[in-house]
């Protein structure tokens, strides 16, 4: 009841936006009004990180962070208090905002392989943390590629080649679609673009075999997507 003629209610809000308050006495409405509720303080448990979790190496990768309160409602709180690192413990530059932080990292990542990033508000770790990115080789580059050719053959018996292709970061291609192809030039010439499926996954090889017949010197030169390659 009232005290001292005046009735006291409590609300409490766990969703943030704009509510509307409407006061009745006796069934009659004697005032509405409109309050905008914001969110509590931030919470690192409640608060996420998420972002691309694969990507060719060399491209950009964009972090969010998104901050919420005990409620799961968008808080405010200082970019200042958030940390970003990758798992050498660089930071990573995140620029003035709140709330909501979206970061593209300056230095993308250029290996290959599982990459993980982590997130932290006032040094409690962000859910989602650590964020694994698995970072693809990109383009082949030929100039970067290799290709290990036997000293010497014997007659009749198939020779190995085994070719790596690279990207432009020096990145084993472990699925590729290059053309490689063999070209033996001397008594007997002969010309291959049949390849065997990569003997090991783990380090991307090709293993190109070619048979020569006739005994002598020859010149051998292996192409990837019409382009030289180096001998290892």
């Amino acid at each position: 009841g009232p005290v001292n003629g005046s009735y006291t209610v409590t609300y409490t809000a766990l969703v943030a936006g704009t509510v509307n308050f409407t006061v009745a006495l006796a069934g009659e409405t004697v005032a509405t009004v409109s309050r905008t509720i914001v969110g509590a303080a931030v919470r690192a448990a409640n608060s996420t990180l998420t972002g691309a979790t694969s990507v060719i190496a060399g491209a950009a990768v964009e972090l969010t962070v998104q901050l919420r309160d005990e409620f799961g409602n968008a808080a405010v709180g200082a970019s200042a208090r958030v940390a970003l690192s990758d798992a050498a413990g660089l930071p990573i530059a995140i620029p003035a905002g709140r709330r909501s932080i979206v970061v593209a990292m300056s230095a993308p990542l250029t290996t290959s392989g599982e990459h993980l990033l982590y997130a932290s508000f006032d040094g409690s770790p962000i859910q989602g943390s650590p964020l694994t990115v698995v970072v693809s080789a990109g383009p082949t580059r030929p100039t970067l590629s290799t290709a290990a050719v036997p000293a010497a053959f014997v007659a009749g018996r198939t020779s190995t080649v085994v070719v790596r292709t690279r990207d432009e970061y020096g990145n084993l291609q472990i699925t590729d679609s290059s053309n490689v192809r063999l070209v033996a030039v001397g008594p007997e010439n002969v010309t291959t673009s049949d390849y065997a499926v990569r003997e090991s996954v783990a380090d991307g090889r090709f293993n190109l075999g070619y048979t020569l017949t006739v005994s002598g010197a020859y010149e051998t030169t292996v192409y990837v997507n019409g382009e030289p390659v180096a001998t290892e």
